[in-house]
């Protein structure tokens, strides 16, 4: 077992993970599948998703780090769909549990928000 100082670490090694590797190849999926599939524009996915229309641009023509190119292969395109369909509703409570199912599934770990 883990000391507690030891597990607090971990949490916040698993957070960073998360937070620069995951969700960046969640954006990315996510803005490819609503310009391809909702044939939304690159500024009114940037306005969705929180990001930049710049950065919509280089996920959209594929210019991002083979870093990126790996997360992304690991997110399941049928949860991006739904995911996506979810943020242009405005579900914004299923859309938080998918991005939650999303990450449970990559990183296997828990977050506060329960399906």
């Amino acid at each position: 077992m883990l000391k507690k100082a030891n597990r607090g670490d971990l949490i916040n090694r698993m957070h960073d993970k998360i937070v620069k590797e995951l969700l960046p190849a969640v954006k990315l999926k996510v803005s490819k599948e609503m310009a391809r599939n909702h044939n939304l524009t690159q500024t009114e996915i940037a306005d969705m998703i929180g990001i930049t229309q710049a950065a919509i641009s280089k996920y959209i023509n594929g210019k991002y780090s083979k870093k990126l190119q790996y997360m992304e292969s690991k997110v399941s395109n049928r949860e991006i769909a739904r995911l996506a369909s979810e943020i242009i509703t405005g579900d914004e409570i299923k859309a938080q549990k998918r991005i939650c199912g999303i990450c449970y599934e990559n990183f296997h770990t828990d977050c506060t928000i329960k399906k």
